[in-house]
């Protein structure tokens, strides 16, 4: 596997901690980490990563459908995904879905039929049980209506 050597830093070991840090962690960084010294495995660790998306890519249009998607990169046995609408910083939730380890599906979908102003601002969360995991927001801007004036002559 290919390193992004600037993303993916490291302290000496202290005898008691080698920490690596992976800034900004991208999709594809999941996967499992494994720390040996003298050919053991002295930590393993699991990194799931999230992604959200709006489709269509290109750009949005008022009353517009528009797609919401959540992917996780792994299956995690018992995870919940969900969205949540954020108004003035709480979230009201619209769709969740639980998820198995064995799940073909690793992404929940919402399809708003008609953006509108109010629908501009979301999260998506992760839950293990009922211990939150992760919230990565999504927010949609809608194009500003131009009103040209002018001055209309008359003769």
């Amino acid at each position: 596997m290919e390193t992004d050597k600037e993303r993916f830093s490291f302290d000496v070991y202290d005898g008691h901690k080698f920490p690596l840090r992976i800034s900004p962690v991208k999709f594809g960084d999941s996967g499992r980490y494994i720390c040996s010294h003298d050919g053991y495995a002295a930590a393993t660790v699991t990194l799931v990563t999230i992604q959200v998306s709006a489709e269509p890519p290109g750009g949005l249009s008022r009353n517009q459908s528009v797609v919401l998607n959540c992917e996780i990169s792994k299956g995690i046995d018992n995870v919940t995904l969900a969205w949540l609408r954020m108004k003035g910083g709480r979230g009201e939730l619209v769709k969740q879905e639980v998820l198995t380890e064995r799940a073909q599906k690793i992404m929940l979908s919402l399809t708003l039929p008609s953006l509108t102003e109010d629908q501009l601002h979301w999260a998506c969360v992760v839950f293990t049980g009922s211990v939150l995991r992760a919230q990565v927001p999504l927010h949609l801007t809608l194009p500003t209506t131009h009103i040209k004036q002018g001055t209309i002559l008359q003769p």
